[in-house]
């Protein structure tokens, strides 16, 4: 693999000028990652917050980490989704909501449409975190990808910018797939309700 890929840099650079620029853009990286993200940003906010507004569902981005929707009644910190740029999460503020409760309610028969709406579940957390389940990445861009919908930040970032579209279409579909199912949504509304801490 090592040779491989020095045999690759060898060619991608064989000038001098050519591996300087590289050095040079290389210091910009997160800058130009986190403005493709805002492309990004401009996109979802224009989609959920402007042309895709759901009866009984919110919906704020916070900033180019963090997306939420949630049911309107109980805010941005109540067991809503999470989008952070690669993860969709199912996610409650534990200093607003009984976070081990929810745990035991999604355990129950009754909740699995909540669970079943996830595309993929690749991490279903215990009842001390606020991260219920996760749906890492599961972005498909091209059919001969390989990375089975695993994009780690600064791959995504790419598409963020180069498919916007494409990228805010796959997002809007997993994110429907609670948003306008009348069921889920009130089974959101009972766990919130069982669930939000007396103040």
């Amino acid at each position: 693999m090592s040779y491989e890929i020095l045999k690759q840099v060898e060619e991608d650079f064989s000038k001098r000028e050519q591996w300087y620029s590289f050095l040079e853009l290389t210091k910009y990286k997160d800058f130009i990652r986190n403005s493709w993200l805002e492309v990004l940003k401009t996109e979802m906010n224009n989609c959920f917050a402007v042309e895709n507004v759901v009866e009984k569902w919110g919906y704020i981005s916070r900033n180019i980490w963090d997306y939420r929707w949630f049911i309107k009644d109980f805010g941005h910190e109540s067991l809503c989704l999470l989008f952070n740029s690669q993860f969709l999460n199912l996610y409650a503020n534990r200093n607003i909501f009984d976070i081990k409760k929810i745990t035991s309610m999604l355990q129950e028969k009754r909740y699995i449409p909540i669970i079943s709406a996830f595309e993929r579940h690749d991490e279903i957390n215990g009842e001390d975190s606020e991260y219920k389940i996760i749906e890492k990445g599961n972005f498909i861009f091209n059919e001969n990808d390989s990375n089975d919908g695993h994009y780690n930040l600064d791959q995504i970032a790419w598409y963020a910018k180069n498919k916007t579209t494409e990228f805010v279409e796959q997002i809007k579909n997993k994110i429907n797939k609670f948003r306008m199912d009348k069921n889920i949504t009130e089974l959101l509304i009972e766990i919130n309700t069982e669930c939000k801490l007396k103040q």
